[in-house]
């Protein structure tokens, strides 16, 4: 396979990469291939008014560039099944521990967080135009505080401890093969469905502010969730359902 090595932009410390990332794009400081890491963030986000916690110099926090050509918009779901498959990936070899996609945006291993993405696209016409795909992976955390126990490292996995520029070059490369056409990025919705978290089993889950058990079925063609809850068959948008564990 080819290989696109990424471009990594250092930082000591960062409000946010994507926010970083947004105004080099602003002002057209930045390209394909750009991946923006920081040792710290002040105010690293997820989706919503969601926070990531991370110790200085311990973890993987970045924002990669990607610009597509001929990527349907409609299909930008596609982004995030790539990013999520290729991490999950990365982290089952690296570990030898199964990980899972927990929908939309999330990896699990062992029931706990091991990564967290923040996927931010821009469009023109009905064409994809580019993604800054924000990434939190817990690397070398060796510990959490009490206020976060579904969150796990792999150094809490395996006890290794990791370079983080090795791994957001292998990971960003992957990224930018997978998603260096619109054809080859096709081929992992397949694979992001059978990663997802509870897929096929019994769990609970909170709807409407009713908590019920309910069976993860997939994703629609939008990433949307198919869930069967409290005997009804639901397509649920982001935020409209809650895991309860």
């Amino acid at each position: 396979m080819e290989t696109t090595l990424p471009n990594l932009i250092l930082f000591e410390q960062v409000a946010s990469t994507n926010q970083m990332a947004a105004e080099w794009l602003a002002e057209d400081q930045t390209a394909y291939g750009d991946f923006f890491l920081a040792e710290y963030q002040t105010a690293g986000r997820g989706y919503g008014q969601n926070s990531w916690f991370s110790s200085p110099s311990l973890n993987l926090l970045g924002t990669l560039l990607v610009s597509y050509k001929d990527f349907p918009a409609r299909e930008q779901f596609l982004v995030t099944c790539v990013v999520s498959v290729v991490i999950a990936d990365f982290i089952e070899e690296q570990t030898g521990e199964k990980a899972f996609v927990k929908w939309p945006n999330d990896i699990y291993v062992n029931d706990k967080k091991i990564c967290g993405l923040l996927i931010e696209n821009q469009i023109m016409g009905n064409e994809l135009r580019l993604s800054l795909i924000g990434i939190g992976l817990n690397v070398n955390e060796p510990v959490f505080p009490h206020y976060l126990p579904q969150a796990i490292s792999m150094t809490q996995l395996d006890g290794k401890h990791r370079n983080i520029k090795a791994i957001a070059t292998q990971i960003g490369s992957n990224i930018l093969h997978s998603l260096s056409s619109y054809d080859r990025a096709c081929s992992f919705r397949e694979k992001y469905t059978e990663r997802l978290y509870r897929l096929g089993t019994s769990s609970l889950y909170r709807v409407d502010a009713k908590t019920a058990s309910g069976v993860i079925r997939g994703v629609d063609e939008f990433g949307r969730l198919l869930l069967h809850f409290d005997g009804k068959d639901l397509v649920l948008g982001f935020k409209e359902v809650e895991y309860v564990f």
